[in-house]
């Protein structure tokens, strides 16, 4: 079946307005419906070689609902269709499909075991830091309770050395 030579149709989804059609599909392009005898029909390009004309008595093209099956015969699994061979073809499609999936595992596989190896790396590291943290603190806790002692000791003598100079 031969395709409707492109220009403006009446639009197949129904509005008031013509619809392009470029010779293999409906574009986005409107236009107003220009009324018979108006200025604005006489203005529309009639000219074949400009690659726009409005036909005279043409029947717009007509739009698929389903653009990937014109034709509007349901598909059925397992059987050969048009232009389809049923045989080796069909069956080298399940194993590259196959070798996806288990591709796709390993890969996936392989992620988990490096983000938990990351997770126990990150949680040596944290108990590393905390660790140290717990050491600092006990440095500080002795050195605070030291001072607090040379403090005690330095009053006594400050004491001892006032009663001494009396």
């Amino acid at each position: 079946m031969s395709q409707p030579a492109p220009g403006w149709y009446p639009d197949p989804a129904g509005s008031q307005r013509l619809r392009w059609w470029n010779g293999g599909e409906w574009t986005e392009q409107f236009h107003d419906m220009p009324q018979q005898g108006s200025p604005v029909a006489q203005q529309m390009p009639t000219d074949p070689a400009a690659g726009q004309y409005m036909p005279a008595q043409s029947q717009a093209p007509t739009v698929s609902s389903d653009p990937y099956n014109p034709s509007g015969v349901a598909p059925q699994l397992g059987v050969a269709g048009m232009g389809q061979q049923a045989g080796p073809q069909a069956t080298d499609a399940a194993p590259k499909s196959g070798r996806g999936w288990v591709i796709g595992a390993i890969v996936s596989a392989l992620l988990v075991v490096v983000f938990l190896g990351t997770m126990v790396y990150t949680g040596m590291q944290l108990r590393a830091q905390n660790l140290e943290w717990q050491d600092v603190q006990n440095q500080r806790t002795t050195a605070k309770t030291s001072l607090d002692q040379k403090q005690d000791e330095l009053d006594k003598v400050k004491k001892e050395l006032e009663e001494a100079q009396k």
